[in-house]
């Protein structure tokens, strides 16, 4: 019986090398397929990158906290459930993919609010996001790049809410995020001024008169 078994056609373990071209390929692209902002593929990218670079002590151990933070990602655009580290936020904001998207403006410049019905002295919805999940067709700035976290340690991004001239929050009429953001960023604010981080006197700045054309 033994022998008949040898004789026969062998058993081979290796699959074709298109299908593991295919998988390999769907593993790195399918959980990004679907991002709302091309920015988390750019991300991905030099993430990707930076893992490949840094030295053999400590690969597993990164690759494993990589693997996990992965593994969140459904697929679904308007998913919150994973949630974004402060760290990974901060880096994003310094890293080639934030650049490519947003240039060199702020976040909330190149938005545009959808008024209902035309009335465009409404305030700002109270929120994007119900049971971790975008419930609007057209969220504020914030709610819509999974990667911008605020935080009072996150100043190259709550910067971006206050005046330059004046050291006042800009209103949300004017950066058009919702109300719940908008709440978190007053938070983030006040504690960065009052932990000393953020200063409250802003440095004299001469005036661009080429806002008045906007």
């Amino acid at each position: 019986m033994v022998s008949k078994l040898t004789s026969s056609v062998p058993i081979t373990t290796s699959f074709p090398k298109k299908i593991v071209q295919s998988r390999q390929y769907l593993e790195l692209n399918s959980s990004f397929s679907k991002s709302i902002s091309t920015s988390a593929i750019r991300l991905k990218d030099e993430s990707d990158g930076q893992v490949e670079d840094e030295n053999n002590e400590g690969l597993d151990e990164q690759q494993e906290k990589k693997d996990d933070w992965m593994a969140n990602y459904t697929g679904d655009p308007k998913d919150r459930t994973r949630k974004i580290s402060l760290e990974r936020s901060m880096a994003y904001l310094e890293s080639d993919a934030y650049r490519q998207t947003y240039g060199n403006q702020r976040v909330w410049e190149l938005y545009r609010r959808n008024f209902h019905k035309g009335r465009k002295s409404a305030p700002t919805r109270k929120t994007c996001i119900r049971q971790d999940k975008i419930s609007t067709g057209n969220p504020c700035p914030i709610c819509r790049d999974e990667y911008l976290l605020v935080d009072h340690q996150n100043l190259k991004l709550i910067e971006q809410f206050i005046d330059e001239y004046s050291g006042l929050i800009y209103p949300t009429k004017k950066t058009g995020v919702c109300q719940t953001q908008n709440k978190k960023l007053l938070l983030a604010i006040d504690r960065a001024r009052d932990l000393g981080i953020l200063t409250i006197d802003q440095p004299f700045v001469e005036y661009d008169y080429s806002k008045y054309n906007r």
